[in-house]
C-alpha cells in the first residue's frame, strides 16, 4: 500500500505528464501556424514581441550496424548496411532583449 505522501507525490507527476502532453499539442499546432512543413525557405526567423524563434533543418544521420560492419569490410558492403535517417527541423525559442523589442 502508499502512503498518503508518495501517493500526493504520484499524483502530482500523473498532473504534470497531463500538462506537458497538452503543452507538446500547443506547441505543435502554434509550430504549424507560424510556418506550416516545407512551406517554407530555411533557415527563417520569425519575430514576436518578446521572442524571436529561428527554424532550421538539419540533414539526415547516418547509423551504422557495428556488428554488421565487423563481418563486411569492403567499402561497397559497408555502404549495403548504412542507413539514412530523416531529416528533421530544429526550433530555437529565446528571449528578445529590450533593445531588439524596442526596435
Amino acid at each position: 500500500m502508499t502512503d498518503l505522501k508518495t501517493a500526493a507525490l504520484v499524483d502530482r507527476l500523473g498532473l504534470l505528464y497531463a500538462r506537458k502532453a497538452e503543452l507538446a499539442a500547443e506547441e505543435k499546432a502554434l509550430k504549424e501556424a507560424i510556418c506550416p512543413e516545407g512551406a517554407f525557405a530555411i533557415p527563417m526567423t520569425y519575430k514576436g514581441n518578446l521572442f524571436e524563434v529561428t527554424v532550421s533543418r538539419t540533414a539526415g544521420r547516418a547509423t551504422l550496424s557495428m556488428a554488421a560492419a565487423k563481418l563486411y569490410l569492403t567499402e561497397a558492403l559497408l555502404a549495403k548496411i548504412t542507413t539514412m535517417s530523416a531529416s528533421s527541423t530544429r526550433w530555437g525559442v529565446k528571449a528578445r532583449s529590450a533593445e531588439k523589442v524596442a526596435a
